[in-house]
């Protein structure tokens, strides 16, 4: 019997992607003359974006240029971040100057504090120029919610522009058990089920946490972030107010309830520190929910696909928002000091209406990463070696190939999300980080030293630890962030005419 050397699969592979690129011709899918050599000294754009290392990037990138060679006369390096350092990573990119084109920028990656110092290049002219049917084709929360003092610097992926929170849990076990999961109306009512979990399914860890866990955000139905969630300082919209939401008795007491999860046995004793994520997690067999996932249309369909095919349930929680945060959760920026930005924006719009471009990005080529049904629906090829699960992060998610399983009608379930969502009444504000840049980087680095710890639980004294965050917070200038927010937000609406009330800024 032969064996192949690392070497050997990789020359394999690639014969793979000349033999696959001919077959795509012959059959009439979107391709170049792939026979004749891409000219010399095509602009080369540098695109980083969180993605966990896929060992044919290489095929992709190869098959990605000879593409985009033809389309738009540029190549494109594909610079991926892996997720577990994708905070560290991206502020390290942004801060120090690195050379980049387009970078995923999105507001919880400090896209506001960024986009003032002149990081990002200001995209309207390029839009009008190289995209302007992406006017047309995104929500307007999506034009909206990105922009600073008027202008934009990024552009959001097409996608729900709501946000709704919800629990995604394994189908077989909630079967098995005759779990009704869809009674949860609070983060206290997991409990009995945590217990069954517990007591029966060793294997199982009943609530497998990390640091970010959103366990914090689940009961506020009035409060609305404002800026990075590391920052302390949201929205309690029935007051129209900003507060620190870490004085307030029910997130004391949220913490309180994880530490006794936690002290229970219900929580992974790493939760704090562990570099795992969801989808591995689930797709072991190792955990069975899934906290704070999006609660969007066929998001249980979408981890069944993600997990290679386990059966979930989706049981969302609160109602769905348009608001400035999920509509500038997901965006791409071009570097203003790029060499190439027409290119890079003609890129961006390819994510955006080149369903080849897309769907190579997210699911690879056919035959080798995925099979086509019939239906059109895809499957992935078991280790096929690419199954990046960005396609929330790629340009336009109407594009995306169905995975076999998920609704024929997904996209028009995400236009009625999208249509029926009530909007923020501050849809719009974005709060401008510079006058308190000192005070934010002080109680950011707090942040990162209590955020996780107390998020899963893993402390003993919950009360003691929030006194001493609170205290240093209050040194490192937390109420002067707040007020600064508060004054902003102040303007803001006071420029819309509302003074803490009125229409929401898409009905204007």
């Amino acid at each position: 019997m032969m064996v192949m050397t690392p070497g050997c699969r990789l020359g394999w592979r690639l014969a793979c992607l000349v033999v696959l690129a001919s077959l795509a011709a012959c059959e009439g899918a979107p391709a170049g003359p792939e026979n004749k050599p891409l000219p010399a000294g095509l602009p080369e754009l540098i695109y980083y974006y969180p993605a966990d290392a896929q060992r044919d990037q290489q095929l992709i990138q190869a098959e990605l240029n000879r593409y985009t060679g033809e389309k738009i006369g540029a190549t494109v390096s594909l610079r991926p971040i892996a997720w577990a350092s994708v905070q560290e990573k991206t502020n390290l990119l942004l801060s120090s100057g690195e050379r980049f084109d387009i970078i995923f920028a999105p507001s919880w990656l400090h896209y506001a504090n960024y986009a003032p110092k002149g990081v990002f290049a200001e995209l309207d002219p390029l839009i009008d120029r190289f995209a302007p049917q992406l006017r047309t084709e995104l929500h307007p929360a999506f034009l909206a919610g990105p922009r600073l003092d008027g202008r934009l610097y990024a552009i959001p992926t097409n996608k729900e522009a709501a946000s709704q929170y919800a629990f995604i849990f394994n189908r077989r076990l909630v079967d098995k058990y005759g779990m009704d999961v869809s009674r949860i109306a609070r983060l206290a009512d997991l409990e009995p089920f945590l217990q069954i979990i517990k007591e029966n399914e060793p294997t199982v860890q009943p609530l497998f946490m990390l640091a970010d866990s959103n366990a914090k955000f689940y009961d506020e139905d009035s409060l609305e972030p404002i800026g990075p969630a590391d920052i302390p300082g949201k929205l309690d919209t029935s007051a129209m107010t900003v507060v620190n939401e870490y004085t307030l008795p029910s997130m004391l007491d949220k913490f309180r309830l994880v530490r006794r999860w936690f002290e229970a046995g219900y929580i992974n004793r790493d939760a704090a520190t562990s570099q795992s994520d969801y989808r591995q997690m689930m797709q072991s067999g190792s955990a069975w929910i899934i906290l704070g996932a999006s609660g969007k249309p066929g998001a249980a369909a979408e981890w069944t696909a993600m997990t290679g095919g386990i059966p979930m349930v989706q049981v969302n929680w609160k109602s769905p928002l348009i608001s400035t945060e999920s509509a500038t959760n997901s965006m791409l920026a071009i570097s203003a000091r790029s060499r190439y930005p027409g290119k890079a924006m003609q890129f961006i719009n390819l994510l955006h209406t080149d369903a080849y471009v897309n769907n190579l990005l997210n699911f690879g080529m056919e035959g080798l990463h995925y099979r086509q049904a019939p239906d059109g629906t895809i499957e992935a090829v078991p280790d096929g070696g690419y199954k990046p699960a960005i396609a929330w992060t790629v340009g336009n998610q109407f594009l995306n190939y169905l995975a076999s399983g998920e609704a024929a009608d997904k996209w028009e379930q995400y236009r009625q999300f999208n249509r029926q969502a009530a909007v923020s009444k501050v849809m719009g504000f974005s709060f401008d980080p510079s006058p308190v840049s000192r005070e934010i980087a002080a109680v950011s680095n707090i942040s990162r030293q209590y955020h996780g710890i107390l998020n899963t639980g893993s402390v003993r004294d919950v009360e003691g630890t929030v006194e001493g965050m609170l205290a240093k917070y209050r040194l490192a200038g937390v109420d002067a962030i707040i007020a600064e927010k508060q004054r902003q937000l102040d303007v803001f609406l006071a420029g819309r005419g509302m003074q803490h009330e009125g229409r929401s800024p898409l009905e204007q």
